[in-house]
């Protein structure tokens, strides 16, 4: 309570856009006491269900509201919340809750779905592959059909046993994610592998100083963005809320910078 008329006094104008004039059940020194706040004030109170009826404690609510404006007030007066940190502390606070609770309108369709393809690379699973791979040295031109042929003719592993030159690093015999791929082999072998297809060979790819050939041994691709977009539907809402209160705030916070008298010093003027 004490934040929230803080607020209302010191950072808001009672004729913006954002603040509609309401009806007052009290004015003290000036200040008004909206309905709204009454019954906000009330409801925190847990006096939902008072009846009409028993004046009295809505009586008692209304000096209680009158009694802490008038605190507040002599808090003004005494320029508490200029002095302690406190005060300050809880008064940002408030004013960040009120700016964010300005647009809350649940976002159509079409804007979290636009949101999700701007960042569907935040949402889409990795792409899964796994390679088996034969690496040689040579650089003879015939070595290419000779290596083909015998995949061709005996299978891969065989090929591999005889041909393959690799004391680099081994490649996991088991699926591996895009990110990984990329970090062993490099982005741009990883982007032509994952154009391939289950079985596939490869022509000799240039790597090291000699070539590699790669047969895909499996492939799981992403799904696809309609069902990705049903499946993390609650979390794409959860993010898109967070953007719009963080744009909300900065252009808040610019619209106060805009509106404002601001002078600023150097740290070490002590002329200020």
């Amino acid at each position: 309570m004490v934040g929230s008329v803080f607020i209302f006094l010191e950072l808001f104008k009672p004729n913006t856009s954002i603040l509609k004039e309401k009806n007052s059940v009290a004015v003290v020194n000036g200040v008004h006491i909206s309905e709204d706040q009454y019954l906000n004030y009330a409801s925190d109170l847990g006096a939902d269900s008072i009846n009409q009826n028993e004046s009295n404690i809505l009586e008692l609510i209304l000096e209680r509201m009158i009694e802490e404006e008038l605190l507040l007030q002599k808090g003004l007066e005494l320029k508490l919340h200029t002095q302690d940190v406190q005060i300050r502390k809880e008064i940002i606070q408030q004013v960040i809750n009120f700016i964010l609770q300005i647009d809350q309108v649940k976002p159509t369709d079409k804007e979290l779905r636009d949101y999700f393809k701007i960042n569907k690379n935040k949402y889409l699973s990795n792409d899964l592959i796994q390679i088996d791979s034969i690496f040689t040295y040579s650089k003879d031109n015939s070595i290419k059909n000779i290596i083909l042929d015998s995949i061709r003719i005996n299978g891969f592993n065989y090929t591999k046993n005889k041909f393959d030159e690799n004391s680099f690093f081994s490649i996991p015999n088991k699926l591996i994610n895009s990110k990984d791929c990329s970090q062993l082999l490099g982005g741009n072998i990883c982007k032509q592998l994952l154009k391939m297809n289950i079985g596939d060979i490869t022509d000799l790819i240039a790597y090291e100083g000699g070539f590699f050939i790669f047969q895909i041994i499996d492939l799981k691709k992403n799904k696809t963005e309609q069902n990705l977009f049903n499946k993390l539907y609650d979390k794409i809402l959860f993010d898109y809320k967070n953007y719009k209160d963080d744009k909300n705030f900065k252009e808040y916070i610019q619209y106060l910078k805009d509106t404002s008298d601001i002078k600023r010093y150097k740290i070490n003027d002590q002329n200020h």
